[in-house]
C-alpha cells in the first residue's frame, strides 16, 4: 500500500538538472510531507523499481534537456509505470521546461505538470490540496502585510524605469499580469529625483537620464494605476534627492510608497 504523504523524486534520463526537482522535494518537506530523492539521470525501470520497493503515493520526475530526446523519455517511463501496474492510488507529477511540459500534459499521465509558467503559489496549492484558480486571492497592500503574506518565502523586488514614460507604463502592467515581483522599484530620472517640485531647473536634454522621466503628479497616478492588475505589485521610489519631506508626501499619497529610500548626504 502506497506510503502516506511520501514523495519519491528523479531526474528522468540523462537530465542532471538537479536544482529544480530539489527545490520541489524542499517545498513538499516545507508542507508536511517525507521526500526521497533517487538522483539524477534515472532509467524509468529503475525509478519503477524504487516505486515498487518504497511505496510512495506520489512521484515527481524531472526533464530539462530538449523536448524531442524528452518526450522518447517520457513515452519509456509511461509504457514501464503502467506495464508494472504502479499507476493506480499515486499521484505522478512532472517538472520541466515549458516545451517539455506541454509533451508532458500532452500524454494525459501525469496529475499535475509544473512548467516555465508555473508561479511558486501553485505549487504550494497542489501540496496543502487547495485550488490557486478558483479562490480569489487579496494581496497585501503594505509592506508588512505582504511580507507576512508571503512567509517563509521572501518578498521579490526589482529595479525598473525606462526612458520612455510610456513604455514604463506598459512595462509595469506586463510585470503586474505576469506575478513575478512582489514589489517594482520605479527608478526615477535624475531630474525627477531632483528637480520634480521646480520644473525651472529642469533640463530636457537630460530626459530619461538614469530611469524614467516623470514630471507631475499625475504621471506618478498613473504608474499606480499600471500595478492594479495580477498580483498588485507594491510599488516604492527614490525619495528624491531633494524637498525630500513634501516628496515623500507625494509619493505615498500618489503610488502608496511601500518603504522609502532617503538620500541623506546623496546629492542632498
Amino acid at each position: 500500500m502506497p506510503e502516506d504523504r511520501l514523495i519519491l523524486g528523479a531526474c528522468l534520463g540523462e537530465c542532471v538538472h538537479v536544482a529544480g526537482i530539489l527545490s520541489f522535494l524542499h517545498l513538499a518537506e516545507q508542507n508536511g510531507y517525507k521526500t526521497l530523492f533517487l538522483g539524477a539521470s534515472m532509467e524509468p525501470g529503475r525509478i519503477a523499481e524504487a516505486v515498487k520497493e518504497r511505496e510512495p503515493n506520489m512521484v515527481a520526475v524531472s526533464y530539462r534537456l530538449s523536448p524531442e530526446t524528452g518526450e522518447r523519455w517520457l513515452r519509456r517511463f509511461v509504457q514501464i509505470i503502467e506495464k508494472e501496474r504502479l499507476r493506480e492510488g499515486r499521484t505522478y507529477l512532472f517538472g520541466g521546461t515549458e516545451p517539455v511540459a506541454r509533451i508532458a500534459r500532452s500524454l494525459g499521465f501525469f496529475d499535475a505538470v509544473f512548467g516555465g509558467g508555473t508561479r511558486l503559489e501553485e505549487v504550494v496549492a497542489f501540496l496543502r490540496g487547495e485550488g490557486v484558480k478558483s479562490r480569489r486571492v487579496h494581496h497585501a497592500s503594505t509592506l508588512l502585510g505582504r511580507i507576512a503574506q508571503k512567509h517563509p518565502y521572501p518578498v521579490i523586488r526589482h529595479h525598473f524605469g525606462l526612458p520612455s514614460f510610456r513604455e514604463t507604463v506598459e512595462g509595469i502592467k506586463r510585470i503586474a499580469e505576469a506575478e513575478v515581483l512582489d514589489i517594482i522599484s520605479i527608478a526615477p530620472d535624475q531630474d525627477a529625483q531632483e528637480n520634480f517640485l521646480h520644473p525651472e531647473r529642469q533640463d530636457p536634454s537630460r530626459e530619461g537620464a538614469g530611469g524614467v522621466p516623470i514630471r507631475n503628479v499625475e504621471q506618478l497616478r498613473e504608474l499606480y494605476r499600471a500595478s492594479r492588475r495580477g498580483n498588485n505589485p507594491l510599488l516604492r521610489i527614490y525619495a528624491g534627492t531633494s524637498d525630500l519631506i513634501e516628496m515623500a508626501r507625494i509619493f505615498l499619497d500618489t503610488i502608496n510608497n511601500c518603504f522609502a529610500a532617503i538620500p541623506i548626504f546623496w546629492f542632498n
